[in-house]
């Protein structure tokens, strides 16, 4: 919970229909807090690899496709998913790559803490699962999953 405390004078106090205004406060500064909980995965697009190493091209065409994973990540079909698990907590899903390399950060935030951490790492699974059955030649693999959620801002 939240709570802020804030004087508005006695006439304020004495009104008890004014509780509803406090309460709208409350909520508004409650809501705003921004939490995240973060895995890592290794997106790696094999049909371009001729050698064990990365080269420049791999890691160019593995990063161009950075917005392909997005909209997989955002798809209908993830995101289904994770409501039918979690019918009632509002999020949001991006990715990030990490370094100009093929490793990405999957960010899950959201104005509610709770399952937050649950949420990214079965989005992370469900991606992990989706890009090689979409993608030919693409595969995925989670580095870390989420093991916190953090505060982050505000919004």
């Amino acid at each position: 919970g939240c709570t802020i405390n804030i004087n508005l004078g006695d006439s304020f106090e004495k009104d008890k229909n004014k509780t509803e205004d406090k309460a709208i406060i409350d909520d508004f500064f409650c809501r705003n807090k921004v939490y995240e909980s973060r895995a890592t995965i290794l997106i790696s697009n094999t049909a371009t690899a001729k050698s064990p190493a990365i080269s420049s091209s791999d890691l160019s065409a593995t990063t161009s496709l950075v917005k392909t994973y997005a909209v997989i990540l955002n798809s209908s079909t993830i995101q289904n998913k994770i409501k039918e698990e979690y019918p009632n907590i509002e999020y949001e899903l991006t990715l990030e790559p990490i370094n100009e390399t093929e490793i990405f950060a999957v960010i899950a935030t959201s104005e509610h803490p709770e399952k937050l951490e649950d949420i990214c790492n079965l989005a992370v699974s469900l991606l992990c699962e989706k890009v090689p059955l979409i993608i030919s030649g693409s595969s995925c693999k989670v580095i870390d999953y989420a093991k916190s959620t953090q505060k982050v801002g505000t919004n």
